[in-house]
Parts: structure tokens; sequence; C-alpha cells
């Protein structure tokens, strides 16, 4: 929903939604070049701790979700305060 809203992700509509190894294995790789654009490097710990559901794991990649949806806006803020000065 995040993605979405910053429109960063628009294919949700081909998610697998359901909780096998494979659909989670194949939403996530889906994911991962919008988080590489976004600057958040994902090892491969890290996307096996979130898919086999270990406390913590989604919640810290959730944060970085969250710090880099704040630089987009700043970036855009930045934008747009110079195209008005301009």
């Amino acid at each position: 929903e995040v993605l979405h809203k910053f429109r960063q992700q628009d294919d949700f509509d081909h998610f697998v939604n359901k909780s096998s190894y494979e659909a989670k294995l194949s939403n996530f790789k889906r994911l991962e070049p919008t988080l590489k654009a976004l600057g958040i490097r994902v090892t491969a710990a890290q996307s096996n701790a979130m898919m086999n559901g270990e406390r913590g794991a989604s919640l810290r990649l959730l944060y970085q979700l969250k710090m880099a949806t704040e630089r987009l806006l700043l970036a855009c803020d930045g934008s747009a305060t110079q195209q008005k000065a301009a």
C-alpha cells in the first residue's frame, strides 16, 4: 500500500496471495527492483527472515521503507521550492 501510494510499485495485481514459499519468493522478487531503486538493500538472510515470519524482520523493512519515502517527499518538496524560486 505504501509503495502504491508513492507510485513506486504499480503491479500489485500480479502478486500472489498465498502463503507458500514459492508465492512469497515470487512476490519478494517482484519487490526487489523497487526496493533497490529506493536505496533499500535487502540481504538473502533478511528476505528469508521475512518470508519465515521471524519477529521484527518485516518491521525493519517497513522502517527502511518509511525513511525512503520521507526522502522522496523531501526531494519532491525541494524541487517544487526550487521551481517556485526560478
